[in-house]
């Protein structure tokens, strides 16, 4: 085996450094994402997955739905949340 690299020039080019993806955030969504917020785009999904149902998907998460049905998943993290997202207060926080 060779000798690991000492120096940035010895480093392939090609590779790019990791960057954490909360300090390199775009300014904006990649071209492959543009457009799948678009009413058209979501038309089209609810279109193609009309006949689906629950039994139909596979499920990384258990989750209590809100009409108190609950979907078996891989992983059941309910009660574990604030360990699993490492101590970061998310009370009354939301996504978008």
């Amino acid at each position: 085996m060779g000798e690991p690299a000492s120096e940035a020039t010895d480093l392939d080019p090609s590779v790019s450094p990791f960057v954490h993806p909360l300090r390199n955030w775009p300014s904006s969504p990649p071209d492959c994402y543009r457009g799948q917020l678009t009413p058209e785009f979501q038309r089209q999904l609810v279109q193609a997955n009309a006949g689906l149902t629950r039994e139909d998907c596979d499920w990384y998460h258990t989750t209590s739905l809100a009409d108190r049905t609950t979907v078996k998943g891989q992983w059941d993290l309910r009660g574990h949340e604030e360990s699993y997202l490492g101590g970061i207060a998310l009370h009354g926080k939301r996504s978008g």
